[in-house]
């Protein structure tokens, strides 16, 4: 039995896939709304492929169409994850990073420099990628500092997880703007979004 198989059967998606898909578009326009708010995710899909985190299923499967493009972090398990996305999202792999809509990071100590990743123009911004990370732990209390657009004051957030590096590149990310990614992280059971307008304060 191959792995396209395996993605079939096995992991089937939203039990219903036109409500549970509006349900998480929701969520994820509240987390953009919200940047540093970490949510509960909506509705998830019934079983996911190995390594991958039901709340980033969930966002894949509302989110790639048979219009996009996806990258997805080289690891053992890859192929069976980028069977799943073709299978129930339609969408297109590809193995450049610079070329994708969406990226998806299994494992958010290996994110790469943000700067890899579609950052959009001048003229048309909303072509940038949106980059799902999965990472260890998201807590809000002492940690970073957000500030910015969709954020009262300020709001703290402390993610586990992510390379050290992470805040000089999105410090970079945001200095780009209107260009730049929009991050969504995840756990296996919430999510929180970095908007390319977020500042975070170390």
């Amino acid at each position: 039995m191959g792995p396209q198989t395996i993605a079939n059967t096995d992991y089937p998606g939203f039990v219903d896939p036109v409500h549970d898909s509006q349900r998480m578009f929701r969520v994820l326009l509240e987390a953009m709304a919200q940047p540093g708010r970490v949510l509960s995710a909506g509705a998830l899909p019934s079983a996911c492929p190995p390594g991958l985190h039901p709340p980033a299923a969930a966002a894949c499967l509302c989110l790639v169409d048979f219009e996009t493009s996806v990258w997805v972090e080289p690891v053992s398990r890859q192929e069976v994850v980028t069977d799943y996305l073709r299978f129930h999202g339609g969408c297109a792999v590809t193995e450049n990073p610079s070329e994708a809509d969406f990226a998806l990071i299994l494992r958010g100590t290996q994110l790469p420099p943000l700067a890899n990743f579609k950052h959009g123009t001048d003229e048309e911004p909303h072509r940038s990628a949106t980059v799902i990370v999965q990472v260890e732990q998201l807590l809000t209390r002492a940690g970073w500092t957000l500030a910015g657009p969709g954020i009262e004051s300020t709001a703290t957030l402390q993610v586990r997880g992510l390379p050290e590096s992470f805040p000089a590149s999105w410090r970079n990310n945001r200095d780009g703007f209107p260009v730049g990614v929009d991050l969504l992280l995840t756990t296996p059971t919430h999510l929180v979004a970095l908007p390319r307008t977020t500042d975070i304060r170390e």
